[in-house]
C-alpha cells in the first residue's frame, strides 16, 4: 500500500519531470531556431550562385541548339549541292529515274 511519503515522492517526481520537459522543450526550440537561422543564411548566400549557374547552363544549352541547327543547315546545303552536281553531270540517269517513278505512280493511281 502507498503511504503518504510515497505519494509526496511521486508528486515531487512528476513535478520534476514536468519541469525538465519544459526546460528541454525550450532548449530544443532554441536549437531549432538557431539551426533554422543558419540554414536560412546558407540559402540566402548560395541562391545567387545557384541562379548564376542555372542561367549559365541555359545559355550553354541555347548556344548548343544554335550550333546544332547551324550544322544541320550546313549539311543540308552540302547535300543539295552534291545532288545538284550529280544531276548536272549525269542528267539522263536522273531523268530516267524520275520517269520510272512517275510511271509507277500513274499505274498505281489508275488501278484504284
Amino acid at each position: 500500500m502507498a503511504t503518504q511519503n510515497d505519494i509526496k515522492s511521486l508528486e515531487q517526481a512528476l513535478t520534476l519531470l514536468e519541469k525538465a520537459s519544459k526546460d528541454s522543450k525550450s532548449q530544443v526550440t532554441d536549437l531549432l531556431k538557431k539551426d533554422y537561422a543558419e540554414l536560412a543564411k546558407v540559402f540566402s548566400e548560395t541562391t545567387p550562385q545557384i541562379k548564376k549557374a542555372l542561367n549559365g547552363a541555359a545559355n550553354v544549352s541555347a548556344e548548343n541548339i544554335k550550333d546544332f541547327a547551324n550544322a544541320g543547315t550546313a549539311k543540308a546545303k552540302e547535300f543539295a549541292k552534291g545532288v545538284d552536281t550529280q544531276v548536272h553531270d549525269n542528267p539522263w540517269a536522273y531523268l530516267g529515274v524520275a520517269a520510272l517513278g512517275g510511271a509507277i505512280i500513274g499505274y498505281l493511281s489508275a488501278k484504284k
